[in-house]
């Protein structure tokens, strides 16, 4: 969908109103037009048809129209009602005999009326005046309508493309996106008047909400099918030894004197399947959305040393090395005791599992005097971690392919780490090899609660 760009215009309210004012102001315009014309026709027609030449007064010989005498007739204009009225009426008959009069005026002195009239012609243009200002008039009123309409219909038309058109947006946009796959619905670009320009931001919010959604569940999706291989993978070694190893002491295809020996390995195999169980449980309680964390105030310096001082022994008589650098100071911390132990607990064992005997392993905790926030580093000078891992190392069932193939872990220790690491508030970083000296070094940062 292309993206569709409008000029700011405002508020939805101010703009119909501006075009509602609009259409008062052509109004006036269009009545001052009409009264200016019919102000000025007027005056032309005034001068046209009122002039000089028109008599104040005229008499007239009429035939009846039976052909049985004659009317003589004389009239006076009345500038007040812009009309002609009859003064005085004479009716004869064919020998000249008054048959009817209304006014003590000889026949002699209509006569001599008439004579003059005859000698200067009656303009009767003044009884079209009033049908002429009649038709200006009315072409005034035609016109008015007409303006009026056309004002009206281009206020429609400019309403309707402000208002319609982004709804039209909305519309197609709404059916693409129940036709075609999200990703490919573009976001609504509109700048016009803002109730509408916020609808717009609205349904972009909603499409980006969309999609982030899709992309979650996607990934969602991908990491239980995941979550599923894994499992299934790291559960079939250990369950595929013991059920051969026990299938043959069952059948007797084993000398008795190998019995203790796969017996053992039974034994070893149970419980790393019993380990792996406890992890998954492990990884599956911190993802829960019940999952809380129960955090009380303590001393993480003498937390540490007492973890690590239990931890140097196993450590020792597993020929790998401890080294441990702890501020002297009290750092007061509110975190989970039991949650916070398994850091420690998975990246130690992480760096024993991986690692060969005699690798060196170094923890240190110290408050930055930036931002005053916790660091603390786990880092051994082991083999290191290859690029590829580096990638995404602290994901759910991420193991080198020969740990995989061993046995040795679950790919789910690190997950676990992040997870309490981020549940304190917190982020976990794997630095570049050497980064401090050591070949592999894992990186704490606890906000000071």
């Amino acid at each position: 969908m292309g993206d569709q760009k409008m000029k700011r215009k405002g508020s939805l309210y101010f703009l119909i109103m501006r075009g509602y004012l609009g259409l008062i102001g052509m109004t006036i315009a269009i009545l001052l037009i009409c009264g200016g014309i019919y102000y000025y026709g007027s005056i032309k027609i005034a001068d046209k048809y009122l002039n000089s030449t028109v008599p104040q007064s005229y008499t007239e010989t009429i035939p009846i129209s039976n052909g049985n005498g004659t009317m003589m007739v004389r009239s006076e204009l009345d500038l007040n009602n812009e009309v002609y009225y009859v003064t005085d009426l004479k009716i004869l008959d064919n020998s000249g005999k008054v048959l009817y009069q209304n006014s003590d005026r000889s026949v002699a002195e209509l006569q001599t009326e008439i004579d003059k009239t005859n000698e200067q012609p009656i303009s009767r243009q003044y009884w079209n005046y009033n049908n002429a200002m009649h038709q200006l008039t009315i072409a005034l009123i035609v016109g008015f309508l007409a303006g009026e309409l056309l004002s009206l219909l281009g206020f429609v038309f400019r309403m309707n493309q402000k208002v319609s058109k982004p709804l039209r947006l909305l519309d197609d946009a709404m059916e693409q996106m129940q036709s075609e796959d999200l990703d490919k619905v573009s976001p609504i670009r509109y700048q016009g008047a803002q109730e509408l320009q916020s609808i717009c931001q609205s349904y972009n919010r909603m499409l980006n909400a969309l999609k982030t959604s899709m992309l979650e569940r996607k990934q969602l999706e991908e990491g239980r099918q995941r979550l599923i291989a894994g499992i299934s993978h790291d559960l079939k070694t250990p369950i595929t030894v013991i059920q051969g190893y026990s299938r043959a002491i069952v059948d007797g295809t084993i000398p008795e004197e190998r019995w203790k020996r796969y017996a053992d390995t039974i034994y070893r195999k149970s419980v790393l399947l019993t380990d792996l169980i406890n992890t998954f449980h492990e990884y599956s309680r911190l993802e829960h959305p019940d999952f809380s964390f129960h955090k009380e105030w303590g001393d993480l310096v003498e937390y540490l040393r007492e973890y690590l001082a239990e931890k140097y022994e196993e450590l020792s008589l597993s020929h790998y090395g401890l080294e441990v650098n702890l501020p002297e100071e009290r750092i007061d911390y509110y975190f989970d005791k039991v949650e916070f132990r398994r850091i420690f607990e998975n990246l130690i064992n992480n760096t024993v599992r991986y690692n060969p005997e005699g690798t060196n392993i170094y923890v240190s905790l110290m408050v930055s005097h930036v931002n005053h926030w916790i660091v603390m580093d786990v880092a051994d000078d082991g083999i290191g971690i290859s690029e590829e891992l580096r990638q995404n190392i602290f994901d759910a069932f991420v193991t080198g392919d020969a740990s995989r193939q061993s046995g040795k872990g679950s790919g789910l220790g690190l997950a676990i780490v992040r997870r309490v690491v981020e549940g304190h508030g917190g982020t976990i970083t794997l630095l570049p090899k050497g980064a401090v000296g050591h070949s592999t070094t894992y990186r704490i940062i606890l906000p000071r609660s």
